[in-house]
């Protein structure tokens, strides 16, 4: 008999994209899964469509909670599961019919607490591919370091052009008492980066990661928001980072402190310029030279050379010379994205 899956979406104002997603979930080929649903205080009508066919189906159940978050939507549905294995999927995205059968069958074959597998990014103008890394592996194979580099640098080790990487929590099977031998949960507290740091712990106390290099989860690209984050939420990424590798520190490996450091001034550097509208004020300058996580790097021989140049300007207070370099830079990169952008439409 096959094991059951415990597949937890959480909902929040989906209306447009749910009834689709809920389709391609019952479209598995895999026979023995529960469909979670579990509803972040929605104003539009997506409660309506949830509970529709929660009375449909048997296998399907409907939860309700204030709007909270999607963390605590996850965990609501965690506390709920009855599989042996959890799957996370967002709202507004599909599964490949096979998704269940390929993970279970891999999970299950190599003995992992976690499986995890590409992803087809879409939206109106056509999809793509993207695979996080170059291969098929297990940790017990070239052990943890892929998966945590990949984690703090999305770049690292992607083989191609970077939509996503490794630190989300859909397109992957969990093995459910694990988790709970772990008690791991996502964190409520943070308002961004939940699922990544989630999977740090997730990641670091796992017995066998296998990365399955099929692209399985269908992730819908034009649904994502230009949503600015705060200084404060920035930090408290940082924050959960740092009292991760207090409590793991062996895990901090030379390659990881490279990259841990270059994240550390990236975060820095766009709570400061992104999201303060008009011009960077005095006092965000000196929040920035006296945060200890700040100065503790900025001499580094490590960085980035264009943060170290960053870092320069801060300590000599040239507040619009930082702001050309950092537009700059951003505007770089976001031509790099159309080029790619077109390449993909082309093709």
């Amino acid at each position: 008999m096959q094991e059951k899956v415990s597949i937890i979406v959480p909902v929040y104002n989906a209306e447009m994209y749910l009834d689709d997603c809920i389709r391609s979930i019952l479209k598995q080929d895999y026979d023995n899964s529960e469909i979670l649903l579990v509803d972040d205080g929605s104003t539009d009508s997506s409660a309506e469509i949830a509970k529709k066919y929660a009375k449909k189906y048997d296998y399907i159940y409907y939860f309700y909670q204030e709007n909270s978050g999607a963390a605590v939507a996850r965990n609501c549905g965690l506390e709920h599961a009855c599989g042996k294995y959890i799957m996370f999927v967002d709202a507004d995205d599909l599964l490949k019919s096979n998704i269940l059968h390929e993970l279970v069958n891999n999970i299950q074959k190599d003995d992992c607490d976690i499986v995890a597998c590409g992803c087809t990014v879409f939206d109106d103008a056509g999809q793509s591919d993207e695979h996080f890394f170059e291969e098929s592996f297990s940790s017990t194979e070239k052990g943890k370091s892929f998966f945590f580099e990949q984690l703090i640098d999305l770049s690292k080790h992607h083989p191609g052009t970077v939509t996503t990487a490794i630190g989300v929590p859909w397109g992957k099977l969990y093995r459910k008492s694990f988790l709970d031998k772990y008690e791991l949960r996502f964190d409520c507290n943070l308002k961004r980066a939940q699922d990544n740091i989630f999977n740090m712990y997730a990641f670091e106390n796992a017995n066998n990661i296998s990365y399955y290099d099929k692209c399985l989860y269908m992730y819908r690209k034009d649904h994502i928001s230009a949503f600015k984050n705060t200084p404060e939420q920035l930090y408290s990424v940082l924050e959960a980072r740092k009292d991760f590798f207090k409590l793991y520190p062996d895990r901090l490996t030379k390659e990881l402190k490279v990259l841990y450091k270059n994240e550390v001034l990236l975060y820095l550097f766009v709570s400061l310029l992104r999201s303060i509208p008009d011009e960077i004020t005095d006092k965000d300058l000196l929040r920035l030279c006296h945060l200890e996580i700040y100065n503790s790097i900025v001499n580094d021989c490590d960085i980035k050379t264009k943060w170290r140049w960053m870092c320069y300007l801060v300590r000599n207070n040239k507040v619009r010379t930082l702001r050309f370099v950092f537009n700059f830079l951003e505007g770089m990169r976001s031509a790099k994205h159309r080029i790619q952008e077109g390449v993909r439409r082309c093709f």
